[in-house]
């Protein structure tokens, strides 16, 4: 017995084969879901109030037939199934019918495949259904991504087998190439050779890993950037998505912090060598602080004047040269 069926509509004004076509139908369905009409005004109303499942139509009735019932159907975007019964019709009409998006045709009065019909023909429909479904949940799927791609704060790139298949507008703003001019070329083109290596590895074997690489701008700029991939499904292709954060100003910034760090634990082991200094020698006080003033003040020259005896001139007690490391005087 079929399974799943609620509602039959039937389509005939023939009380003989209304009954062959019933008896058929009984072995497989509940009658009491089936409802007959001979006439469009009420064939067209019970569509809407009944809502079938299935249409098993006549092919031929006075002032209307089964093909206006057909075109009546598929102009309400009917989804369910739509058998022609008749005695005569010729084949290429059939074929013709049957392309148009009928699910099946039997010749009476030999109903006797009607059952194995229907059966089939709900399971094509069913079959269908499942396959719009899952085109429609990939079209939303491919939609989402699309949407968040576009929208992604972060410059963003898809790629396949290392080329460029598309860019979001962040990685435009970011790296200052345009969409036309960049896809379908190499990714590889634009990453510092020092880092090469290391985008083949993880763009190839699709990586999921956290990396930095080195990657050119338009304006040859080179700018440091954490990168993040993975791969994606998208309109049925296998892609990868890597996003790229811009990290220049910050590796920028830790390198000068870095730098001062450095600058300031010089000057202090510096200040400290001095202070454990017994000055016991006045001349090599002198010297050492001359020294270490120009260590510091990262200067050419440090030098120390005094006053003639009758303070009329200035002369050169002593002086530092920091490219020599020699003292003079004079």
């Amino acid at each position: 017995m079929v399974q799943g069926i609620e509602k039959i509509l039937i389509l005939d004004d023939k009380p003989e084969d209304i009954k062959v076509i019933q008896s058929e139908l009984r072995s497989a369905f509940s009658l009491h879901h089936t409802k007959v009409t001979h006439n469009k005004e009420e064939f067209e109303k019970l569509y809407a109030e009944f809502a079938p499942e299935v249409i098993l139509s006549d092919f031929s009735l006075p002032g209307y037939n089964g093909l206006q019932a057909f075109e009546f159907c598929r102009s309400n975007h009917y989804e369910g199934v739509f058998i022609l019964l008749a005695e005569h019709i010729k084949e290429e009409s059939l074929v013709e019918f049957l392309k148009e998006g009928m699910d099946d045709y039997l010749q009476k009065p030999n109903l006797k495949r009607l059952n194995e019909a229907i059966k089939n023909s709900l399971e094509r429909v069913q079959l269908h259904r499942f396959k719009e479904k899952a085109l429609r949940r990939e079209r939303e799927q491919d939609q989402l991504l699309k949407d968040l791609f576009e929208s992604c704060f972060e410059a963003t790139i898809l790629t396949k087998n290392g080329v460029f298949v598309d860019v979001n507008p962040t990685f435009e703003q970011v790296f200052q190439y345009d969409k036309a001019e960049i896809v379908g070329k190499t990714v590889f083109n634009y990453i510092h050779p020092d880092f090469i290596s290391e985008a083949k590895y993880h763009i190839l074997n699709n990586t999921r890993e956290k990396y930095l690489l080195k990657v050119y701008a338009k304006n040859g700029q080179l700018l440091t950037t954490e990168v993040l991939g993975r791969p994606i499904i998208m309109n049925g292709e296998t892609l990868r998505l890597t996003s790229f954060r811009d990290i220049t100003k910050i590796e920028q910034q830790e390198e000068s912090l870095t730098g001062s760090l450095e600058d300031l634990e010089r000057k202090q082991k510096i200040l400290l060598d001095l202070a454990r200094d017994s000055h016991s020698n006045v001349e090599n006080s002198i010297r050492k602080i001359l020294k270490v003033d120009a260590e510091m003040l990262q200067v050419e020259r440090v030098s120390l004047w005094v006053y003639s005896s009758d303070r009329s001139k200035i002369q050169c007690r002593l002086m530092y040269k920091r490219a020599s490391a020699s003292f003079e005087m004079g």
